[in-house]
């Protein structure tokens, strides 16, 4: 059976006394338990996740656990500080729930803020950049000149090269089928 290090476990006993620690060999981890109350309903349905025969380990943990009235709290392949920085966070016990989410509210509510201001910054130069193209620059949209029209509002080079307007081909015939080529004139020389 593979131990834990030295003092590990009784350092999560002094963090929380129902704590305990196990190695659980069907995931290869090793599981952290609270003692608690695992209901009928709860034990029947990990009995028959566990006895399934492509049961996932976690359920088959799960369920002995369950079996020493203990709930699985986390899952580690290594036991260092962040054990205890997990159990920290996570504990609404110690933090209290309503305090967690508060936080969690929080921080929702000030990223949105965020974006929102983010959303209004684009969205009011976006409405300056095209009113500034279509009262002052339309000659040149209606020309095929908007990428040097943004490129200037924008202050950065345009992302492709104009493209060239053709020069249309000259007409060869007319409406008749008569070449279109000018005649050579014939030169009429004055002999003096």
């Amino acid at each position: 059976m593979i131990q834990a290090p030295e003092g590990f476990e009784q350092s999560l006993r002094n963090y929380d006394p129902a704590l305990s620690l196990r190695w659980g060999p069907k995931v290869g981890q090793w599981v952290i338990e609270r003692e608690g109350r695992i209901s009928n309903g709860k034990m029947r349905f990990l009995k028959f996740a566990s006895d399934r025969p492509d049961a996932d380990p976690k359920a088959v943990e799960e369920f002995e656990s369950a079996r020493h009235g203990r709930i699985v709290i986390h899952y580690v392949k290594v036991l260092d500080r962040r054990v205890h920085d997990f159990l920290w966070a996570n504990d609404l016990q110690r933090l209290g729930a309503d305090k967690v989410v508060d936080a969690q509210l929080r921080g929702f509510e000030v990223a949105a803020a965020r974006r929102r201001t983010e959303s209004n910054d684009i969205a009011r130069q976006t409405a300056d950049a095209l009113h500034f193209m279509l009262n002052r620059k339309s000659v040149e949209l209606q020309h095929g000149k908007a990428d040097q029209v943004m490129s200037e509002i924008t202050g950065r080079k345009p992302e492709r090269e104009p493209i060239p307007i053709p020069k249309p081909a000259p007409i060869l015939f007319d409406a008749y089928g008569r070449s279109n080529k000018p005649k050579p004139s014939k030169l009429v020389l004055a002999h003096k």
